[in-house]
């Protein structure tokens, strides 16, 4: 059975000590009840310790983070759209500015995480002997800098230099100025090689799910180094993966796959726990369609582009421009059913006019205005739940395949092993090999594309386009809506509140820009 992270969450009793979510907020006063748990009379066990770490995790859960918003970046990328809503439109449209609220809600939910962090990592290695096993501290404080690197690295992607905490900040502390981007990718990696690798367990027990295992770990580490054009070391460390003692492969079905019954697979590394029911355990991310008052328009703010559905190629490996499975000109071609014979990661992760529930009715209200919706993590009940149950993924099998294809051939060229990793997520998806004989550049689009299908409204897409530097190519000029302003938008601004507040960040001034 997985953890409810939020059940096991330590006392709301404490929760004033632990959870100030920025680092400067030195404006706000933090009155303490007289009947909360001090901190002087916690930290005294290793459950206060395992608590502690829970809160970490649950810094993820919030709507700002995995709750929601994480897997809507696709509307800042050419995969979707926003069609009403505030979260994303300023910065879709490239009006976003320092006082943006998605900029300074981003911000605050990954600094929440770098201060949870900080203080379980403090706290921890600062209890007496003989109150934890030598063995739990090492593991809780390895997890504990896992979770704070992860945050890092979108971090340092979305904003570039940005302020390095290595200890809690209390209420009143000043916060620190930007360090430099490599100074902090330095800091992760030997963190992440010395302290968490060496102190996390390869198999996490059926009764610890949703913990970090050594694993995920690993594919950080393999992540920092190509984010950061570290091909070599990047390809050496993901190849680790995928040999003993590790056991990770791909889920068989992949529309499966983002359901509840596809959790904590073989194919999972590191995945957000949430469940229905209760105070604040579930998520908003998943789309429920109620057979009893369909059609609507599921998750109707925001949507696929055509950019992205006409990207998918068709079950020959080729695009709809020219396969001979696609369109009128071909013989299986079905006018009723344009959308036969895709790779069917386009039809698990997008709503079309043709999808219905089991009874036969429309799945959704299709107009020629808005032709696709998300798919992808849904589910057909008629079932309400108080708050969404499934979990979210952040680390998969298929994404350090990927990850290794791309880094192997950045660095040595498409080798055998290349082909290998990443036929076996086309292969997976029951599309046919690449092509042989690809040569770098070649199958650096191919290996980028397969990105952007098998990722597909999810997390990811923004974060490549940003690294890669092909964000003001790829987005799609849409009047008003869809802008990227080259190079301004590859960083963005810091949030005003915090400028505000941290003399030292103001004292060097805003992203190159911004005012």
């Amino acid at each position: 059975m997985k953890i409810s992270i939020d059940r096991l969450i330590f006392s709301i009793a404490i929760t004033g000590l632990m959870f100030t979510s920025i680092a400067c907020s030195k404006n706000r006063l933090d009155v303490i009840n007289p009947n909360q748990v001090t901190d002087s009379k916690y930290w005294k066990s290793e459950a206060d310790a395992l608590a502690g770490l829970y809160g970490i995790y649950d810094a993820f859960q919030t709507n700002q983070f995995t709750g929601k918003l994480y897997r809507e970046f696709d509307n800042v990328s050419d995969n979707a759209i926003t069609i009403s809503g505030a979260n994303w439109a300023e910065i879709e449209s490239s009006f976003h500015t320092p006082i943006t609220g998605r900029v300074l809600n981003a911000w605050t939910a990954y600094y929440t995480v770098v201060n949870r962090a900080n203080l379980v990592i403090d706290r921890v290695t600062a209890m007496e002997p003989g109150t934890i096993s030598d063995e739990s501290r090492k593991r809780i404080l390895a997890e504990a800098f896992f979770l704070k690197a992860y945050v890092y690295l979108d971090l340092t992607t979305l904003w570039g230099n940005v302020p390095l905490y290595d200890h809690s900040l209390s209420t009143f502390d000043n916060g620190n100025a930007a360090s430099d981007k490599a100074d902090i990718v330095a800091a992760m990696v030997l963190g992440l090689k010395d302290n968490v690798i060496p102190n996390l367990p390869v198999n996490i027990p059926a009764t610890e799910k949703g913990r970090i295992g050594r694993g995920a770990a690993v594919a950080l580490l393999g992540k920092y180094y190509l984010f950061n054009n570290d091909y070599s070391n990047a390809a050496t460390t993901l190849a680790d993966l995928m040999t003993a003692p590790y056991t990770y492969n791909l889920y068989p079905k992949y529309d499966e796959l983002f359901t509840q019954t596809g959790e904590f697979s073989k194919e999972s590394l590191f995945e957000i726990n949430f469940e229905s029911g209760g105070i604040d355990n579930g998520e908003s991310f998943s789309i429920r369609i109620d057979t009893n008052v369909t059609p609507l328009v599921p998750q109707a703010y925001w949507r696929p582009t055509d950019q992205l559905v006409n990207s998918y190629l068709c079950t020959d490996g080729k695009p709809i421009a020219n396969s001979t499975v696609y369109g009128a000109a071909s013989p299986l071609y079905n006018a009723s059913n344009p959308f036969t014979n895709r790779d069917p990661r386009f039809r698990a992760t997008v709503f079309t006019n043709l999808d219905n529930t089991p009874g036969g009715k429309k799945v959704w209200a299709y107009t020629n205005n808005i032709k696709f919706a998300p798919k992808k993590y849904s589910m057909i009940t008629s079932t309400q739940y108080n708050g969404g149950p499934q979990n979210y993924y952040m680390i998969r099998y298929a994404e350090v395949l990927l990850m290794y294809a791309e880094a192997q051939n950045e660095a040595v060229g498409a080798d055998a092993s290349v082909y290998t990793a990443i036929n076996k997520v086309r292969a997976r998806a029951g599309m046919p090999d690449c092509p042989a004989g690809l040569n770098k550049d070649v199958m650096r689009s191919y290996i980028r594309d397969e990105r952007r299908w098998e990722f597909a409204l999810e997390h990811q897409r923004y974060f490549d386009i940003l690294r890669w530097r092909i964000a003001d190519q790829v987005i799609p000029p849409v009047g008003g809506v869809k802008a990227f302003t080259n190079p301004r938008d590859y960083l963005w601004p810091y949030p005003q509140n915090e400028m505000d507040n941290n003399p030292a960040l103001k004292s060097q001034g805003q992203n190159t820009g911004w005012q």
